[in-house]
């Protein structure tokens, strides 16, 4: 008896293991910058403390030298300070947000996030068709605290009413609400939804093999990490790995090898970069 087909799950399994640990790994880095800048303060003002607050620079002075050498160390070392203090700020914002940015595919969940974001689009593009609709109905005939009233008859709250009921400062008409760009997003989203059930039927990519520069290699996809990967079985040449780069692969140290996600795109883009590696090979040998 065959055993039927059944689709794969969508991205992977560790998802909320690896951005808990990213979130964790950027806390430790954004302190340790913090305290690297407390340390630079502290010693820019260890710099200058045997210095009298106020006391000039003596020119000509046996201490004229070592004044302005103990100047020079402690800017240097607040400056370095400022850039710690900076960079942990940067840390600390990338760290609070992660998990808040847009719905990656690696998220188990990315097709019921991205169905709930549908929803609200929808629901605020039909929001903003009422609103048109009660200003269109009403604009030609009234205006001002006219126009404000009737659209507050119409179920409009009175803030949105006045804001409909004000010209554009550019064209001195009444625009009401775009809801061009929530109808072009939706669309995107509904795209993306169907690439990804595609992917998740499509299959498993299966293995290719051969050699480039006397290097064995192997394509194949890996799904329980949503990747399509290239292997090398030893260090490629900077040109090989450049031209990589390039293809859209990025180098895991944790896997040794190249990948980049599993779609469509990377289906299609490494069935192209297997046909380019074994004509290169092929030229090798001519």
């Amino acid at each position: 008896m065959n055993e039927e087909k059944t689709a794969r799950t969508p991205g992977r399994a560790d998802y909320a293991d690896r951005q808990e640990a990213r979130k964790e790994r950027l806390e430790v880095a954004a302190d340790k910058a913090r305290n690297k800048s407390e340390e630079s303060f502290e010693a820019s003002r260890a710099e200058t403390r045997h210095i009298p607050m106020g006391q000039p620079i003596l020119i000509g002075h046996h201490s004229e030298s070592r004044h302005r050498n103990a100047l020079k160390r402690s800017d240097n070392k607040m400056r370095a300070s400022a850039q710690y203090n900076e960079q942990a700020n940067v840390l600390e914002s990338r760290a609070a947000g992660v998990g808040r940015g847009g719905v990656s595919a690696d998220d188990p969940e990315v097709i019921q996030k991205l169905k709930a974001r549908i929803k609200d689009l929808e629901e605020y593009r039909d929001e903003g068709k009422r609103l048109n609709k009660s200003l269109n109905k009403h604009k030609k005939k009234l205006e001002g605290d006219a126009l404000v009233e009737a659209l507050i008859a119409d179920g409009i709250k009175e803030e949105t009413a006045r804001l409909l009921a004000t010209p554009c400062r550019n064209s001195g008409r009444l625009t009401g609400v775009a809801v061009t760009p929530h109808t072009k997003e939706i669309r995107r989203l509904n795209e993306r939804i169907e690439l990804i059930q595609e992917e998740l039927e499509a299959g498993e990519f299966g293995v290719i093999t051969g050699t480039i520069e006397g290097i064995d290699w192997k394509a194949y996809g890996d799904e329980d990490e949503n990747r399509i990967c290239i292997e090398f079985e030893s260090r490629t040449s900077k040109d090989l790995a450049r031209w990589m780069k390039q293809q859209g692969y990025n180098f895991s140290r944790t896997h040794e090898r190249w990948q980049r996600q599993l779609n469509k795109q990377g289906r299609n883009t490494t069935k192209w970069v297997v046909q380019q590696l074994k004509e290169k090979a092929g030229a090798e040998h001519v």
